[in-house]
């Protein structure tokens, strides 16, 4: 028996249901759509929490590691143990807490102990 292709299959490509450009560049630009969205949600999104409601012990804890950070001269320690402290002790949303601890760690880092005359009322 003698199988032939119909003419018009013959010298197409074939690509597998991952594989085509078309779906690749697709699913890139629904991943990339809800990243954005996700951020812009996570970052504008009003929210409302109960500042006073954390635990003393934990947030004494990370305090202490902030402080010990500081004064090391760890700037990254203090950025990653800010971020912490906001998510958990503050219930922070999760890329909110990094831009948080981003102005706190480089505000801490900048300040000089010299210039506090010129920051006084």
């Amino acid at each position: 028996m003698h199988i032939t292709r119909h003419a018009s299959l013959r010298g197409l490509r074939r690509y597998s249901t991952a594989a085509r450009p078309g779906r690749l560049r697709r699913a890139i630009l629904v991943a990339l759509l809800l990243l954005i969205g996700y951020a812009a949600a996570d970052l504008f999104w009003p929210w409302h929490r109960d500042l006073s409601r954390f635990d003393p012990i934990a947030t004494g804890t990370l305090e202490t590691k902030m402080w010990r950070s500081y004064y090391d001269r760890r700037p990254v320690s203090l950025f990653l143990e800010l971020a912490q402290t906001l998510r958990t002790q503050y219930r922070f949303p999760w890329l909110r807490s990094y831009v948080g601890a981003y102005y706190g760690a480089s505000a801490a880092f900048t300040f000089n102990a010299e210039d506090y005359p010129q920051f006084r009322l």
